[in-house]
């Protein structure tokens, strides 16, 4: 999704979105897409577009940071939180973004607790996923 690499790429990450996918609001999928046209300033085609592709990929990416966290394969997990985390940083999904970016970092520490704490993280992913479902 480099696409998304745009001049407004800087613009802040929004906070509506974050609140959105933590209430679980039944417009979710709407107020992403707005964000992203205002955010990026795309058509609305496009940011529909790249929203679905978003949500299209991200379970079977869900799905093998799953697998490696119970393989305690944490390298691979980690480079799939950062895949996750790029992308949903480039269309401001922030609660998703600060989620994976915390697993990613927890990941490459690959400390004492490690697990413990990737498994709450995925958690939390895996309830925002059902929710944008």
């Amino acid at each position: 999704m480099n696409i998304l690499l745009t001049e407004n790429a800087e613009k802040p990450l929004s906070s509506g979105v974050d609140k959105s996918l933590q209430t679980g609001e039944k417009n979710m999928r709407d107020e992403i897409t707005n964000e992203i046209v205002s955010g990026l300033n795309l058509p609305l085609a496009v940011a529909k577009k790249l929203l679905n592709q978003y949500l299209e990929t991200l379970p079977k990416d869900l799905e093998r940071l799953k697998e490696d966290i119970v393989k305690g394969d944490f390298p691979a997990a980690a480079k799939t939180a950062h895949s996750i985390k790029g992308a949903s940083g480039n269309l401001r999904i922030t609660r998703i973004f600060q989620l994976t970016s915390e697993l990613e970092q927890v990941l490459k520490a690959a400390q004492e607790g490690c697990r413990e704490k990737a498994d709450a993280l995925f958690g939390e992913l895996d309830e925002l996923m059902k929710k944008l479902a």
